[in-house]
């Protein structure tokens, strides 16, 4: 099970959905609204193994790890979230719920820096998809480039009067 922060854009988590990537968020069908980070980790371990995605960076202490929780720190600008979970999500390392429980993470540009339960120090793991840096296809700024948006209405205005569809059909007719 996958948990938003509620400090998530509400953006981020159109992309997800879009992305068909599935999860609860705080505040909505996850605790209360303005829960304490604190307060939180009791919440995770009534949860069935969840992976929890922030962008507060409290979350980041390696004694808080619990083999029935995964903590990811998200150290990206808030309009990179999505790209960045969807990252983690398909990391080697972390493309199981098994695989990432136990753990917590900081997701950055460059990588992920993460510590295990009972772990004395920190691995690093580089980015297995991309150079770090580079933008994937579906990131805002490349649908930006390309013209195409995820959701009708939410590009560039148009000058000019828009054709109705009867003067679209009139002038196919007139073609054929």
């Amino acid at each position: 099970m996958l948990v938003l922060d509620e400090n998530l854009p509400e953006g981020q988590r159109l992309w997800l959905r879009k992305w068909r990537i599935r999860f609860r968020v705080v505040g909505i069908e996850v605790a209360a609204s303005g829960t304490k980070d604190s307060n939180l980790i009791p919440v995770l371990h009534r949860l069935a193994n969840p992976t929890f995605f922030t962008l507060d960076r409290d979350f980041y202490r390696p004694d808080w790890a619990h083999r029935g929780y995964c903590l990811v720190w998200l150290d990206v600008k808030g309009r990179q979230a999505a790209e960045f979970i969807r990252r983690f999500l398909k990391h080697p390392a972390f493309d199981t719920q098994a695989k990432r429980m136990g753990t917590v993470a900081r997701v950055y540009a460059a990588g992920l820096l993460y510590w295990r339960v009972a772990e004395s120090s920190p691995k690093s793991a580089a980015w297995q998809d991309q150079g770090a840096g580079r933008t994937s296809k579906h990131s805002s700024a490349a649908m930006r480039r390309r013209g195409t948006w995820l959701f009708p209405g939410s590009g560039p205005r148009r000058s000019g009067r828009r054709k109705s569809r009867s003067s679209l059909i009139s002038r196919q007719k007139s073609r054929t």
